[in-house]
């Protein structure tokens, strides 16, 4: 995703509805989704020519090049130089303080941070004792829906990075011992944030693991009852020579927990890793009320984790 692309789709948006030019409802949609908030960094020499390292609320950030490198560098943390500053004679002078606004991408990363407050999970990865990952409560309900369905979990975990991920492994059986895995292959779901639902066999020797993958048919935040459903019913649609490793069957689930009005199954993501999707965090924000989390955390809490 370009550094516009989300702003650009708001002022389209606006000139279909208000009959306005291109170039005023991307000035309205600025308006209207950059955030006031401002901060006041400190930049300093790097150790290198022409480098510079500016700290943004405890946060250092590296600068190459001088200020016309500047909004490059801050974009991704979405900040800005604010106007009437003279750049060129603060990056002269090598040391400064440098006011700083936020941008849009900024606004959405404050929304974003906003739904998660209170509820003990970082959007950045788990930190800190009793801290939780924000996709950690729909994987612990995805885990529940299979189990109900009756699918035997080999393991489940979940990952932290550019995007978030988590996968579920699907044992052959009871007896399917975790400790034999380098023996026996099997069939592991998958999510990624940036992308949905996706099963596929473990590698074989000389297997790359995007050969093995196939999308499940689901939406990115389906329900986990239906993301059951679907492993269920895929199991005649994965396509794979090894009709020996069946994907184990699945009953059709019981349905419970309902999500919250305006719970959105299909959030519109960009697909780029790291790009906000306000609809995709009150979606995953909705599980940390799902009981199989809450029985989860009362497991943690009572263990002392």
């Amino acid at each position: 995703m370009t550094k516009r692309t989300a702003l650009q789709k708001r002022a389209r948006a606006l000139q279909a509805e208000q009959g306005i030019g291109y170039h005023a409802a991307l000035n309205l949609a600025r308006e209207h989704t950059e955030s006031p908030r401002t901060t006041v960094a400190l930049l300093r020499p790097g150790k290198q020519p022409g480098q510079y390292i500016l700290t943004v609320e405890h946060r250092e950030h590296t600068v190459y090049g001088g200020p016309d490198r500047l909004d490059d560098a801050l974009w991704g943390y979405g900040w800005k130089a604010a106007p009437g500053q003279d750049l060129a004679q603060l990056f002269a002078a090598g040391t400064g303080m440098l006011k700083l606004v936020r941008d849009e991408r900024g606004h959405l990363e404050d929304q974003a941070d906003a739904v998660w407050a209170g509820t003990g999970c970082n959007r950045f990865g788990a930190r800190g004792p009793h801290a939780h990952d924000t996709h950690a409560p729909y994987l612990m309900a995805v885990v529940a829906a299979l189990g109900a369905a009756g699918a035997h979990i080999a393991d489940f975990d979940l990952y932290t990075d550019e995007d978030r991920r988590l996968y579920v492994t699907l044992a052959a059986g009871l007896d399917d011992d975790p400790e034999d895995a380098d023996d026996t292959q099997r069939w592991v779901l998958g999510w990624i944030d940036a992308r949905g639902w996706l099963i596929f066999l473990e590698p074989g020797p000389g297997e790359s693991l995007g050969s093995c993958l196939t999308e499940l048919p689901c939406s990115l935040m389906e329900l986990p009852e239906d993301v059951a459903a679907a492993v269920a019913a895929n199991r005649t649609m994965v396509s794979t020579p090894r009709t020996d490793h069946p994907l184990p069957g699945l009953e059709e689930p019981g349905r419970g927990w309902q999500p919250p009005a305006g719970y959105v199954t299909d959030p519109e993501v960009s697909g780029e890793p790291g790009d906000v999707c306000l609809d995709l965090e009150r979606a995953l924000a909705a599980y940390c009320q799902h009981p199989a989390w809450r029985a989860d955390r009362e497991q943690q809490l009572a263990a002392g984790q």
